[in-house]
């Protein structure tokens, strides 16, 4: 509301006024759009149920979400700290290079690899999926039953085809 007054002695006046509050409601609107976004964003995290784990170029760990069954410490261990840290360096290669490939081509790369984790080798898929110029967020898939049930049916087929053999014989 104004003085009907502003309108023809001082034109210039309101319209920076108006100006000023067309500027402000839009940064808020934005903020509050903004603040939908993050939410709706940490609900999907949240619901998925794979590790994320937020990494800079240079390995260090960021941010770590999801199933932490996964992991080989605590996050609160592992925060701040680098993946060369608690890795074999096998596997470090093989996931910085993937990485780095993800970063150069702003484009989404897989690795898998195995981990040996309670006396158990255990198979991972990671996806590299760029979050910024310098950061990666790994979305970490515990594949090995997959893999155990791949490695039983081949193991069944390979059977079978010896039985056809044998029978042919």
């Amino acid at each position: 509301e104004h003085d009907p007054a502003l309108s023809t002695h001082e034109p210039e006046l309101l319209a920076q006024v108006a100006n000023a509050l067309r500027i402000a409601l839009e940064k808020d609107m934005g903020r509050q759009a903004l603040r939908a976004s993050e939410a709706r964003t940490r609900a999907l995290l949240d619901a998925l149920p794979d590790l994320m784990i937020r990494f800079d170029r240079n390995g260090t760990y960021l941010d770590i979400e999801g199933d932490l069954g996964a992991l080989v410490r605590p996050p609160e261990e592992m925060l701040g700290r680098n993946v060369r840290d608690f890795l074999p360096p096998e596997q470090v290669a093989e996931l910085m290079t993937c990485a780095e490939r993800a970063l150069e081509t702003r484009s989404v790369h897989t690795v898998e690899y195995v981990l040996r984790l309670d006396g158990e080798d255990r198979h991972f898929e990671a996806r590299m999926v760029p979050s910024g110029a310098e950061e990666i967020v790994s979305i970490v898939r515990d594949v090995t039953e997959q893999r155990r049930l791949e490695l039983e049916l081949a193991e069944r087929l390979a059977q079978v085809e010896r039985e056809q053999d044998f029978t042919r014989t």
